[in-house]
């Protein structure tokens, strides 16, 4: 199934970045955000053509209505399929783009990985997970739905923390930045001068 390979792909782009490769991760996690999208809108286009299927609406003959039922049935079980593929897919694409933002902060561009946070966290707020009480199996999915719950909430205060740590970076950033700098500096002169190399290569690291 497609989820499974996006799930794969984004397992990927964390080895790349656990490897010291940020550019080879972004990569990924984009393949994987613009699949995502793909299937997205492609399973919202057929929700909207099931909802319109001449089998779901009543159809009038003479001065009588009438449903098939069987195929109305049909027709539901398989609309309730594709939200639940679309919810997917959204939660794919909100957690590849909390991971860009992650990668992004590795590399310093705090202002790009704001801002994919951000749309990961608008991404969370559309999809809470709820049953439907309507849904004759929705009581026997409490667990699977609490479990749902505890991965939402999970997902959106790890995403706000993650956006919390960034604007604290790039705050701290010139401050830090300028600390590197002397480092470098002191480093230079402790080579030149035959000087503290192991001091030097602390301040410097």
């Amino acid at each position: 199934p497609l989820t499974e390979r996006l799930n794969i792909l984004q397992c990927k782009a964390a080895h790349h970045l656990s490897r010291g490769r940020p550019s080879r991760s972004l990569q990924v996690y984009q393949q994987v955000l613009s699949q995502a999208k793909t299937a997205a809108s492609e399973a919202a286009s057929a929700s909207t053509v099931l909802s319109t299927d001449m089998y779901i609406q009543p159809k009038t003959l003479g001065q009588k209505k009438y449903v098939n039922h069987e195929r109305l049935t049909k027709a539901r079980k398989r609309a309730r399929f594709i939200e639940a593929t679309r919810d997917m897919l959204r939660l794919i694409m909100a957690d590849a783009l909390n991971n860009m933002g992650v990668v992004y902060e590795t590399i310093s561009e705090y202002e790009l990985g704001l801002k994919c946070c951000r749309e990961a966290l608008k991404l969370y707020n559309l999809m809470p997970p709820s049953s439907d009480p309507s849904d004759p199996t929705s009581e026997q999915n409490h667990d699977h739905n609490t479990w749902q719950l505890k991965q939402h909430q999970f997902s959106v205060q790890r995403t706000i923390h993650n956006i919390h740590l960034m604007l604290s970076a790039q705050k701290s950033y010139p401050t830090r930045l300028n600390y590197h700098s002397d480092a470098k500096t002191l480093a230079v002169h402790s080579c030149e001068n035959g000087g503290d190399w192991i001091r030097a290569t602390t301040l410097y690291q």
